[in-house]
């Protein structure tokens, strides 16, 4: 799973986007919300904000305000109300390294008898 870090420049909020949203739990408990929809676009090409050996901070998504269907057919432009960061792994992608770690485990045969088998583990 990939995290993102949002940031939002809230002076760039329309006010008159928030929608109020209530409803009543099971319990009776009365909930009122106040939603504000947005959306993360990932960019063409990421931007480093800062590297080391074997990772990279990219900025790579904006963040703008979640159009309207109307909003959409008319093709206006939203406004960006920020970006997302995200920590990228240098060495290959999560699955290779999700494979490399598994890989790095020993099979069953290879463990002596005085060693504990991760077969023998209940929860493994």
């Amino acid at each position: 799973m990939t995290k993102l870090k949002i940031t939002i420049d809230l002076s760039k909020i329309d006010k008159s986007r928030i929608r109020l949203n209530s409803y009543t739990k099971k319990d009776g408990t009365e909930v009122h919300e106040k939603l504000y929809d947005f959306e993360a676009i990932p960019k063409k090409q990421a931007r480093t904000i800062k590297e080391g050996d074997t990772w990279e901070l990219a900025e790579t998504h904006f963040v703008q305000n979640a159009p309207s269907k109307g909003e959409r057919e008319r093709g206006e432009k939203m406004v960006i109300l920020g970006g997302a960061t995200q920590l990228l792994n240098k060495t290959g992608t999560t699955a290779e390294i999700k494979q490399g770690i598994r890989n790095t485990f020993k099979k069953d045969e290879d463990y002596p008898e005085d060693e504990i088998n991760p077969s023998d583990i209940p929860f493994n």
